[in-house]
């Protein structure tokens, strides 16, 4: 009887043993799960754009304007508007959920506006287009899941034409071109489709800065100080690889 008690005791002893043991190797492996990010940004990127711009155009004049006197008067700002479209190529590094980045882009233009600028017996009319914009900037941004969300500045170089017109006692036109450079700020986001693809969306702040127009030929004795500003708002695709 005492050796049966005994064996009984030591089957029980081993079972809840293996039991424990069974448990006991569970709870490890569920530490050693851990979700692994679906997007690494590291690497380059090309791809388009497209979007609309809204501006001002604002300044002062210089000298004489149709026969009329115009000197230190300012120009009447006006607004500006179009759609712009282009490409970019751009590298980003990865590091946690930071990136760090550099970004290029050339966008064709058609941002035009245009505003009264004088009345009377000579009224004048003034027109600017912005013909191409290119940027070249830096990019800070947060990755999660797959988000990508930054800040973004740098350089802006903007190729822009001004025409007058005057119609009246005076008439006459000039018309000059200029390349202004400036700066931008802006924030967008990235959300991948893909190892390869991402969509995305930016919007951008641009002083152009200050040029002065002149046209010898049709308006000898005038110029005009002119300064742009812009806001862009622009849809992206990019392939990476």
């Amino acid at each position: 009887m005492k050796f049966a008690i005994a064996a009984t005791a030591i089957t029980v002893l081993s079972v809840s043993g293996a039991h424990a043991a069974d448990l006991s190797y569970g709870t490890p492996n569920a530490q050693l799960y851990s979700p692994v990010s679906a997007v690494n940004w590291t690497g380059p990127h090309i791809g388009i754009n497209i979007g609309a711009g809204s501006g001002n155009v604002s300044g002062s004049y210089s000298g004489t304007l149709f026969g009329g006197s115009v000197d230190g008067q300012p120009v009447v700002p006006f607004g500006t508007s179009g759609v712009i479209g282009g490409v970019q190529l751009g590298y980003d590094i990865q590091s946690g959920p930071w990136v760090f980045g550099i970004e290029g882009d050339i966008d064709a233009s058609g941002i035009t506006g245009s505003g009264r600028q004088f009345s009377g017996s000579t009224n004048v009319d003034a027109s600017s287009r912005l013909n191409w914009l290119g940027t070249f900037r830096g990019r800070l941004g947060y990755a999660f899941d797959q988000w990508l969300l930054y800040v973004t500045g740098g350089l802006a170089v903007a190729n822009n034409t001004v025409t007058v017109v005057a119609t009246g006692t005076s008439p006459g036109n000039a018309s000059s071109t200029q390349t202004h450079t400036g700066w931008t700020l802006g924030v967008g986001g990235e959300y991948s489709l893909s190892q390869h693809w991402s969509i995305g969306a930016e919007y951008r702040y641009l002083d152009l800065g200050t040029k002065t127009y002149t046209d010898p030929v049709n308006l000898p004795g005038g110029s005009a100080a002119v300064h742009l500003t812009d806001n862009v708002f622009l849809a992206k695709i990019n392939y990476h690889w």
